[in-house]
């Protein structure tokens, strides 16, 4: 009968996936062979002696042997299925050391403050040895406890996590730790599914999150309880994105972030198709969007070219009512217009941006209209057939001493900036009468001038410098502070300025335009203001 010895090399453990280090045999049968054959022999008893001794040292040296690369064998199996334990080897365990195990190796060396070689000696081996059965330890309990609440921390956990990110109740970075965010959106899921609300994952919770997960995946671009809201990101919020763009609805950059305007542009959509406007993009929503682009490639691709519309022709109330983004050869139409009427400088392009209307603003205030900045039914009115000012206006004024008692062109330009600045009241006339003068007087005593109601060269400077342009700026936060501006304002640039980095998004004459513009912007979650250009 074969006598075997066995010596265990100091990492030999068992772990949960049956980890364990090979014992190595020892057979003494050779040498007790060579022993009887040479029993009268002192030299050969002395020599099997010594080389007993020395066979063993060398077993013992091969137990604690280097694991290094090119080996192969039972024992890189064992570090592999630790490593991979650890999260380091994401092979199978083959038993062979190539280069995908080094690397994994170098990588725990890293992390654990070791001497970084890609070679598994004894201090690696101790190494591993302690943090493989830690983490088995930890794997055990887990399973045995099922459950995962608030102070719970491991694997399970981040892939909870990941999970609850994916179907949009966890907000923050997984992390493997069960804290009050990841409680908090396990009670919002808890909720959603009629389950036990207590913020404990349990095998109740594990399985609806497993169901809910499968029916996300077969989720897609149309089909059916798809669900996309304000704060989803993902691949299928750009194909949203790009969808509602080629519809022209989306105006902005493919972001993959379902972001206020992406909820903006969404309910604009659902109100044209007298859907519930509610912003969050459902089942019927996307039957919507996949309705208008079979239509659209059914349609007849458009003409790149703005074809012209004849003088007068939105005077019967068929053209569409404009605002700021619109683009079409309506907005050309309008920019000719508005430009034969002297309210519009630059060559008409279609593009209704801020400069179109810093000019549609002014014409409604000079026809009395609502000055809103877009354009209806009745602005087209009176673009159509503009009303004619009572008082002819010279753009010549070689701004003289005015005083009491004058009526000339130049009377309404003071009266004009005036009453942009609040002064003055009424509507410019050409007369400086008292209400003139008690407006200059108020002009006067806030801009550090002589209270005397007369406009003479020094009061003409100040009103100059209150005619100054008025930009809207928004202050850069961040690098993407530009291209979140240019979702909403496509001509939108950065400017470094006295008071700093902005973003300017447009310049008025007067302050009243700026101050609403800088409202509309305030509206959709921008920190918009108007600023003199001055200070700029």
């Amino acid at each position: 009968m074969e006598n075997i010895a066995y010596t265990h090399a100091a990492l030999s453990y068992e772990a949960e996936e049956n980890i364990e280090f090979v014992p190595f045999l020892f057979d003494f049968n050779a040498f007790s062979e060579i022993n009887r054959k040479n029993k009268s022999s002192f030299a050969t008893i002395s020599f099997l002696s010594i080389s007993l001794v020395l066979f063993f040292l060398s077993s013992i040296g091969q137990a604690l042997a280097l694991e290094k690369y090119g080996n192969k064998g039972a024992s890189v199996t064992t570090i592999q299925k630790c490593l991979k334990e650890l999260g380091y080897f994401n092979s199978s365990a083959t038993g062979y050391y190539g280069s995908i195990t080094k690397n994994a190796v170098i990588k725990f060396q890293k992390d654990n403050g070791l001497g970084i070689d890609g070679i598994v000696g004894s201090d690696t081996q101790k190494n591993l040895q302690s943090k493989c059965l830690t983490q088995s330890s930890a794997s055990k309990q887990t399973k045995q406890a099922d459950v995962l609440q608030l102070g719970s921390r491991n694997q399970t956990v981040k892939k909870l996590q990941q999970d609850l990110k994916q179907l949009n109740y966890f907000v923050g970075n997984p992390s493997g730790y069960f804290g009050p965010i990841t409680k908090d959106a396990v009670i919002k899921f808890q909720k959603d599914k009629n389950l036990t609300v207590d913020g404990i994952v349990g095998s109740t919770t594990f399985s609806a999150l497993k169901q809910s997960l499968t029916k996300e995946t077969n989720f897609g671009i149309g089909g059916e309880n798809f669900t996309l809201r304000l704060g989803s990101r993902s691949a299928e919020v750009a194909s949203l994105q790009k969808r509602l763009q080629r519809l022209n609805y989306f105006k902005g950059k493919i972001t993959g972030y379902f972001g206020p305007y992406t909820r903006d542009v969404t309910i604009r959509f659902q109100k044209d198709k007298g859907l519930t406007a509610d912003g969050i993009v459902g089942a019927k929503t996307q039957q919507a969007i996949d309705k208008a682009i079979q239509q659209l490639k059914s349609a007849k691709p458009p003409s790149n070219k703005i074809l012209p519309l004849a003088i007068g022709s939105c005077s019967n109330g068929k053209c569409p009512t404009l605002r700021f983004g619109d683009k079409n050869r309506y907005v050309a139409y309008l920019q000719t217009r508005l430009r034969q009427w002297g309210y519009f400088s630059s060559n008409p392009n279609g593009n209704y941006d801020s400069k179109t209307v810093e000019a549609v603003k002014p014409f409604q205030r000079d026809n009395k209209l609502l000055v809103d900045g877009a354009v209806g039914p009745q602005t087209w009115q009176r673009i159509e057939t503009p009303r004619k000012p009572t008082v002819k206006i010279s753009n010549k004024c070689n701004k003289p001493v005015l005083q009491r008692g004058d009526n000339n062109d130049c009377v309404i330009i003071v009266q004009r900036i005036l009453r942009e600045l609040g002064y003055f009241k009424n509507n410019p006339t050409s007369y400086f009468g008292s209400t003139t003068w008690e407006a200059v007087k108020k002009f006067q005593l806030n801009n550090e001038l002589p209270p005397n109601g007369i406009v003479d060269s020094q009061t003409w400077k100040a009103l100059g410098k209150s005619e100054n342009r008025y930009a809207v700026v928004i202050p850069v936060t961040s690098q993407y502070t530009l291209d979140e501006v240019r979702r909403i304002v496509p001509d939108a640039y950065i400017r470094n300025s006295k008071l700093g980095k902005y973003v300017q998004v447009g310049e008025f004459q007067y302050p009243e335009g700026a101050q609403k513009y800088s409202q509309y912007l305030r509206d959709r979650g921008f920190n918009a203001r108007a600023i003199s250009t001055e200070k700029l």
